[in-house]
This record gives structure tokens, C-alpha cells and sequence, in this order.
């Protein structure tokens, strides 16, 4: 499955001389391939019959160098900068950033979710992944029903390359002419997989001409520390076929992802669970939701296993008392992750997340830890999912009572409010007219996370940022799906979303004419009407990671309302913090120099 580490030693014990560096690049129908570098133009070798070449060259640190397939070479040079010392990354021929950091939100909390292994090589969204897949074309043709076998599925990622044989597909969605795929990755002979997830998904974006939302909003969750699915933006091709640009992601409703995300260190890339240590996911569908009327279909187990938990969540989600601050706190650490569902709920009212539990009842998971369960209690965490159709995309009449002004209205406006949007769709949202109704200790819980996201990370200024990071790594990749990418299904539904690039700059910024709002302008909206009505400034400087370990916050707990939440939020960043700033960090290097001048005059 995983060939890289053998290729690399076999790399190192043929070329170990100081300065001969193993090119390494991904070229998708290509025949001759050659790297020229320091005046010379070295001949790269294909591996296997994989769109993968690689080859020796003498080079330094800060040499130029570019890639020649079959007499066309790139019209840009590149630079190595000997991040892995005797090797490139993974190039793709003709993309001029092979790696390029996107802006990481920052939030200051002390509830960090810690359980999860995070990106790991696989989402490391500093790289865009090339998958490819082998003996499929005909399933990108024909989006047949059930599970298609494919000879072959290969992850080019920055420095790994791994390949699953006999891989089970099946698609998604078949309404639409780029439609959604899910698949399986088979354990080897060892039951051991590189990847350390065996299900994932690749999301189309379908109708997001943005391409971005549902990267954004899983950005959101991870930085404000709700446990969610991972997703990068990746390459698609199939026998030598590009088919497209999709969000490759993890299945949420899966034990894969559960084990991942629950079990897992990050810094070791270790998970700690077997399959048969988990709880039972639930994929909950519309009508979901949490009064205790003996109707708990919606909430679906998978793989064989009962929902009989869920009832008693439900039993005791009825009998908490909101107004109770002890009886709130133990239900919180013995039944229900209170914080997590807030912070969750939150980020659906700011993004228009319409397809999830507040708007619709439906499309969220609802996952039991057995090590924090026992006989009295068990205890369960809020997951939410696809976030395509967010920041207004999708929002019926029946949903949006406010027109173009949605992204102004009150989160006060959908709490004991009469829904019953589809046939399936309840009257109430039990859960959020019990915790957010006036009077509550839990709507100032849910209130001080609100205005804390707000401030630092769903506001115009931080959110306007990871947009335009984003904007500039998958503008080229869209301008090769919209110019290069031939469509290979044709789906009988008459609503077509055939997107260009004058589509994807409206759909970031206003909406333009096919859309009532853009990424960019319902953020705009939506944060000035939260801050104007909590009365509090946001950020005007976008603060990362290591800004947020600065600040010092409270930790949220059950409280009235007030509207004053900055103990618990910290105060408004209008500046970069010292200790990170540029001139800091330029002053800690001009030092080392000095030093270093300093000790080598001494020695001479």
C-alpha cells in the first residue's frame, strides 16, 4: 500500500552523496519527463505505470529549477528549499506552489478538543493531494447504483505516496452531473492502514461556486474545538482522465471517523481504540431531535448496533433543570457535551448551516464514549456535518422569514419558533427552546461562546482572511476544472450548476446574479448585526493559534445572560500580539546573526 518508504531508502542508498537531490514530480499523461537545474536537464524515471516520476540531480539550497514533459516545460521556475533536505516534495507539473500555509484561526478557549490525530499528511492542507484512480472511468461515466470495485486508488501526497488494491466505490447525489463519491480502504495483511482512516468521501461543491464553504465551516469547528471531519481540497483523476476538484473528507457517521477523532494523538498519529471499543454512531436524519415522544427512528445506528442510548439521553435531557448551575454541570460531564453542542449550534446560526439539527432536524451525528459511560450514565457528543450549503446557499422561503436581511436577524428569532419545514420535520427544536429560552443559565453559556466567535474568527476581518487564502490556492485548480475537464455524466435533473470563474469571484464575494449572498458579504452582515447587538467590537487584526495562547479567558459556565461576555471571550485584538509580531521575530533572528558573527570572529 504504501510505497514511498521503500523507494526513499532505495533513493538514499543510491544517491547519498552530499548535494544530489531526488526530484520527485506528478505528471498526469505525460511520456518524457526531465528536471533542469544548475544548467543541466536530467532525465526523471516513472515509477511503475503511475503518472509519478522520479530521478537524481545535483542541486543547493535556493537553486532554481523547473520540469521539461514530452518538450513542454513550465513557464515558471521554482525554487528548492531544502525543507527534506534530499528531496523535493511532491510536485505537480505546471502548479507553482507545491506548498503553500493557508491563515489558521485562532480562539482563545481552554476547551481544546486533544483527541483527535488532526490532519495528519492526509489533510495537511498545506498541499493539494492528487488522487488517482485506476479501472474507474467508467464509473465517472456512468454513476451506477451500489458498489463498484476499482483495480486501484492512489494518494499523492507532499512527501508519501500510498495505493489501496481493489477499493470499493459508490456514489452520491446522482442528481447531479458531478456528484459525490464514497469509498473504502482496505486494511493489508497486517491490518494496518498508512492513512488511518478506511472510510472517506470526496464532496463536490456541487452547488457552491465558492468551492470554499464547506472547508471554512469545518475550519471554524476545529479552531473553536468541536470535534469534526477533517477535509482538503484534492485532485481528481482516472485513467489518465481528470475528472475534477473535490473536498476529499472523512465519513462522520463512520467508527473510522469516530476512532480518529475521539482516540487518536496527534503529535504520535497513534489511535488508541479497536474497532469493537467504540460506541454507536448515530446518523441522524430529519425529525431528529430530543422530546422524549418514543419516536427515535431518526436516530439511525449503523453496522448492526442499537440506538437504545440515545432514549436515554433523551430521558435525561428532559429531566435536566436549566436553571440549575450544578445539575447543568453534572449533566455536561456525565451525559451530554453542553459545550460542544453550543459552540455547535452557533456556528449553524452564523453560517445559515440550514441542513443540520436547529433548521431542519436532520444530517448531524450523535456519537457515545463507552470510557466515559457506565451503568448510571452514558455519555454522548454532538457531531455536525456537510457544510456546502451554508452562508445562504439553499435557504427555502420556509426557512428564511427575512429575505434578503437573513443575515441580520437574531438567533432570538428561531428559539421557540414553530418549524415544521418538510413532511418529517418536527413543530419544535426541543433542545434549543430548552437551553436558550429567556431565564436559562444555559442561553449565557450559548450566548458568551456566540460573541466569542464572532469576535475572533466569524467576523469580516479573520474569516475575510482564510477566504482569501483559500481564494488564491484554489483559483488555478477550478481555472483547470472550469478550462481542462471534459464533464462525464450527464444527470437527468434539469437544475444544472455549471459554474465559471466570474461564479466562483461572485461566490465569494456578493453572491453576483445567481446567488442572493456571498461568502464574504453574509459574513459581513451577520457579524456587524451580532456585534451590534451584544454591543462589542471583533477583531480587526486576525489572530492565529499562538496569538490566541495569549489571551486569557474564564472558562464558559452556566450564567445568566448579560450581553457582557469579555471575561469570558478576551478583549478585541486590533493589533498583532508582541510576542509574535514580525519585528520580534526579525529582531530574535538579527540576533542569533550577531551571535553568530561575534563567534566566528572569535575563532578566526
Amino acid at each position: 500500500m504504501n510505497f514511498f518508504k521503500s523507494l526513499g531508502l532505495l533513493a538514499l542508498a543510491t544517491f547519498s552523496y552530499a548535494d544530489t537531490i531526488n526530484f520527485r514530480l506528478i505528471c498526469v499523461g505525460c511520456n518524457q519527463v526531465q528536471v533542469a537545474v544548475n544548467g543541466k536537464t536530467v532525465e526523471l524515471n516513472r515509477y511503475d505505470d503511475l503518472p509519478y516520476f522520479m530521478g537524481p540531480a545535483e542541486a543547493n539550497v535556493n537553486d532554481s529549477y523547473y520540469y521539461i514533459h514530452d518538450g513542454q516545460k513550465e513557464n515558471f521556475e521554482r525554487v528548492f528549499t531544502g525543507d527534506l533536505k534530499d528531496r523535493t516534495y511532491n510536485d505537480f507539473f505546471n502548479r507553482q506552489d507545491t506548498i503553500k500555509p493557508l491563515y489558521q484561526f485562532g480562539f482563545p478557549t481552554n476547551r481544546k478538543w486533544e483527541r483527535s490525530i488532526g490532519k495528519q499528511e492526509l489533510f495537511d492542507d498545506t498541499y493539494i493531494p492528487t488522487i488517482y484512480v485506476d479501472g474507474g472511468l467508467s464509473f465517472f461515466q456512468n454513476a451506477p447504483p451500489g458498489t463498484t470495485y476499482v483495480d486501484r486508488v492512489t494518494f499523492f501526497l507532499k512527501d508519501n505516496v500510498h495505493y489501496y488494491r481493489n477499493v470499493p466505490l459508490s456514489c452520491k447525489n446522482r442528481n447531479e452531473d458531478k456528484f459525490q463519491i464514497r469509498f473504502g480502504l482496505p486494511a493489508d495483511s497486517n491490518n494496518k492502514n498508512p492513512l488511518k482512516r478506511s472510510i472517506l468521501k470526496l464532496r463536490p461543491s456541487s452547488q457552491d461556486p465558492a468551492f470554499m464553504r464547506q472547508l471554512i465551516y469545518s475550519d471554524i469547528l476545529h479552531a473553536i474545538g468541536n470535534p469534526t471531519h477533517e477535509s482538503v481540497t484534492s485532485r481528481v483523476y482516472s485513467d489518465g482522465v481528470g475528472i475534477g476538484l473535490y473536498v476529499l473528507q472523512e465519513d462522520v457517521t463512520t467508527k473510522s471517523f469516530a476512532r480518529a477523532a475521539f482516540y487518536g494523538n496527534e503529535k504520535t498519529g497513534k489511535i488508541s481504540a479497536a474497532t469493537d471499543e467504540l460506541g454507536s454512531p448515530l446518523d441522524c436524519s430529519t425529525g431528529a431531535d430530543f422530546q422524549e415522544d418514543g419516536n427515535y427512528y431518526s436516530f439511525q445506528p449503523i453496522e448492526g448496533n442499537s440506538r437504545d442510548n440515545i432514549v436515554k439521553l433523551i430521558k435525561e435531557m428532559n429531566r435536566v433543570n436549566p436553571n440549575d448551575k450544578d445539575d447543568i454541570e453534572n449533566f455536561d460531564k456525565k451525559w451530554f457535551d453542553l459545550h460542544i453542542f453550543f459552540k455547535a449550534l452557533a456556528v449553524e446560526y452564523l453560517a445559515g448551516h440550514w441542513d443540520s439539527y436547529w433548521y431542519y432536524t436532520t444530517n448531524f451525528v450523535m456519537y457515545d464514549d463507552p470510557r466515559e459511560s457506565s451503568a448510571d450514565n452514558v455519555k454522548y457528543y454532538f457531531v455536525d456535518q456537510d457544510f456546502d450549503l451554508t452562508f445562504g446557499l439553499g435557504l427555502s422561503d420556509s426557512m428564511n422569514r427575512f429575505g434578503k436581511e437573513f443575515p441580520q436577524h437574531s438567533y432570538k428569532d428561531d428559539v421557540n419558533r414553530i418549524w415544521n419545514i418538510g413532511s418529517s420535520d418536527g413543530e419544535h427544536r426541543f433542545a434549543v427552546d430548552k437551553f436558550l429560552s429567556d431565564g436559562t443559565l444555559t442561553k449565557g453559556m450559548f450566548e458568551a461562546y456566540l460573541v466569542s466567535i464572532v469576535k475572533h474568527i466569524f467576523n469580516p476581518v479573520a474569516l475575510g482572511k482564510k477566504v482569501d487564502d483559500y481564494y488564491e490556492r484554489i483559483k488555478p485548480e477550478l481555472e483547470w476544472e472550469y478550462n481542462e475537464v471534459e464533464k462525464l455524466f450527464n444527470s437527468k435533473n434539469v437544475k444544472k450548476y455549471n459554474f465559471n470563474i466570474e461564479d466562483f469571484n461572485d461566490g465569494v464575494n456578493d453572491g453576483g446574479h445567481k446567488h442572493t449572498w456571498g461568502i464574504k458579504n453574509w459574513t459581513q452582515m451577520r457579524a456587524d448585526a451580532v456585534a451590534a447587538e451584544f454591543g462589542f467590537q471583533y477583531d480587526t487584526f486576525p489572530i492565529r493559534p499562538e496569538d490566541a495562547e495569549e489571551i486569557k479567558v474564564k472558562d464558559v459556565e452556566p450564567m445568566q445572560a448579560s450581553g457582557n461576555y469579555e471575561d469570558y471571550t478576551g478583549p478585541t485584538v486590533t493589533e498583532q500580539l508582541g510576542s509574535y509580531s514580525s519585528d520580534a521575530n526579525t529582531i530574535r533572528v538579527i540576533s542569533k546573526s550577531i551571535i553568530l558573527i561575534v563567534l566566528l570572529y572569535l575563532l578566526l
